[in-house]
C-alpha cells in the first residue's frame, strides 16, 4: 500500500460512541482519516472494530479488499462485525464516561436513583465505613433495569416493531421484559430450567413469552441468537452490550455523587456488565477509587482468567447465588474489568447466607444471595488494607421469595 491511502467509515448503530486507535465515531457520523506518510509497514490508528450488537450498518471504502472483512450493508440482526487493515492491532469498542452520562439522561426520571444506606454493626464487622448502594430498591428490584431500559430505549422504530429477545437467570429477564413493555414492544426471554420461580413469574407478568433451557447442557445464547434470527428480533445481551454496561454505570456515577472520597469499591460480578460499567465511571471520578469484583466460589472464572492473563472458562457448578453463575468473562466486559479491577475475591455460600441474615437483622434490607456476595467479601475476608477506609459496596438485587429468603436464613 504504497504511497497515501485513506478510510471511510460509516457506522449506523445504536451506541452513542464507537473508539477506534485514535478515532473516535459518534452515532451516525462518517470519518475520513488519511495517515501521513502511509506505506506497506505503516500502521495507522483506524485499525479495527467491533460495533456493538446493536450495529445495523458497517461499510468501508477505499481500502483494499484483501484487508478487509465485512458483512453486506443493511443487516439488521446483531452480529459480531469487525473492519480489519493489515498491519495493525485489533481494537475493542469500550465504553466511556461519555456513554454513561447518556446513559444517566435516558434513565432520568424512568429507573430509581437508589439510596445509599450505612450502618455502624456493618462498618464494624468490616473495619471500615461502607456505603451501601442499595440496588435491590431499584425498579425490578435488581440494576439490571438500568441496562435493559438504556438499550431498549435505544431502539429504532423498525427495530421495536420486531421486539427483542434476551437469556437471563432471572434479573435481566426481567428487567429486559419490564423496558420492553414501556417501549411498547414485544419479548421473548431464554431462562433455565432452575431458574427461581419468583424471577419467571415477574418475567411472564411483564409480558414476556419464557422459552426454557437446562444451564448445564444447552447454549443459551445459540437459543437466542436463533430466536433473533427466525423472528427478526433484536438481541439484548445480558452484559457484552455497550447499551447495557453504560447503563449498568449508572449505579457507580451515582454512588460517586452520593458519596465523597470513597477508597474503595465493591461489585457484585457474573458475566461483568455493572464492574465494567461502575469501574468506568469511578476511574473517571477518581482515578484513585481501588475497584474490586467478588464472585462465588462455585464459579470463579474473573479470578482464575486473572491469574491466567486471559479470558478462562469454568464448568458452571451449583451455587445459590443464580445471578452469578457464569463460565466465562464476557468478551466485551473483561477487557475493561482486566484492567480497572484491582482483585477478583470470591466467597462461599455460606458467607453470601451470613451477610443476607446481617443485612436483614441490622439495615433491614431483604437482598438476593448474589446481591449480598459483594458485602460477604468486605466482611468475611481479611483485607487489612482497607481498614479505617471508606468503601462502597453494590447491593444488586433483591428478588427472592419469602419462602427462598426463609429456607436460607432461617
Amino acid at each position: 500500500m504504497a504511497g497515501r491511502v485513506f478510510a471511510r467509515l460509516s457506522v449506523t448503530t445504536a451506541c452513542d460512541t464507537l473508539r477506534t486507535g485514535q478515532l473516535t465515531a459518534q452515532r451516525g457520523q462518517t470519518i475520513t482519516h488519511s495517515p501521513p506518510d502511509a506505506s506497506a509497514d505503516t500502521s495507522w490508528p483506524l485499525t479495527g472494530i467491533d460495533p456493538p450488537p446493536n450495529a445495523v450498518s458497517l461499510t468501508a471504502t477505499s481500502v483494499p479488499t484483501s484487508d478487509i472483512r465485512r458483512p453486506a450493508s443493511g443487516v439488521r440482526r446483531p452480529a459480531s462485525w469487525r473492519l480489519l487493515v493489515r498491519g495493525g492491532p485489533r481494537v475493542s469498542p469500550v465504553i466511556l464516561i461519555d456513554d454513561i452520562h447518556r446513559a444517566a439522561e435516558r434513565l432520568n426520571g424512568v429507573a430509581r436513583r437508589t439510596p445509599v444506606i450505612t450502618n455502624p454493626v456493618i462498618d464494624s464487622l468490616a473495619g471500615c465505613q461502607v456505603f451501601l448502594k442499595a440496588e435491590n430498591l431499584q425498579v425490578t428490584g435488581a440494576f439490571k433495569f438500568r441496562g435493559a431500559c438504556n438499550a431498549v430505549g435505544c431502539m429504532d422504530t423498525d427495530q421495536l416493531s420486531g421486539g427483542v429477545v434476551a437469556f437471563s437467570s432471572g434479573n435481566h429477564a426481567k428487567a429486559v421484559a419490564t423496558a420492553a413493555q414501556l417501549c411498547r414492544t414485544t419479548a421473548v426471554i431464554v431462562m433455565p430450567t432452575d431458574a427461581p420461580p419468583e424471577k419467571v413469574d415477574g418475567t411472564k407478568a411483564a409480558g414476556a413469552r419464557v422459552v426454557f433451557y437446562d444451564r448445564f447442557g444447552e447454549d443459551r445464547a445459540a437459543i437466542a441468537a436463533e430466536i433473533a434470527e427466525r423472528e427478526g428480533r433484536l438481541l439484548i445481551a445480558p452484559y457484552d452490550n455497550p447499551l447495557v454496561m453504560a447503563g449498568q454505570g449508572t449505579v457507580g456515577l451515582e454512588l460517586m455523587d452520593q458519596v465523597t472520597n470513597l477508597d474503595a469499591l465493591f461489585v457484585c460480578v457474573g458475566g461483568g456488565g455493572l464492574l465494567a460499567g461502575c469501574a468506568t465511571a469511578v476511574h473517571a471520578g477518581s482515578g484513585s477509587v481501588e475497584v474490586f469484583g467478588v464472585e462465588p466460589e462455585a464459579s470463579n472464572d474473573h479470578a482464575l482468567s486473572a491469574a491466567a492473563g486471559e479470558r478462562v472458562a469454568v464448568q458452571v457448578q451449583p451455587t445459590i447465588a443464580d445471578g452469578q453463575q457464569v463460565s466465562t468473562p464476557g468478551r466485551l466486559t473483561w477487557p475493561v474489568t482486566a484492567r480497572l479491577t484491582k482483585a477478583f475475591l470470591t466467597v462461599s455460600d455460606a458467607e453470601i447466607v451470613a451477610t443476607m441474615k446481617l443485612l436483614f437483622e441490622h439495615a433491614k434490607l431483604v437482598v438476593e444471595p448474589s446481591g449480598a456476595s459483594a458485602l460477604a467479601a468486605l466482611v468475611h475476608q481479611d483485607l487489612p488494607d482497607l481498614r479505617g477506609k471508606r468503601v462502597g459496596v453494590t447491593l444488586s438485587g433483591g428478588n427472592i421469595s419469602p419462602d427462598r429468603f426463609h429456607s436460607l436464613v432461617g
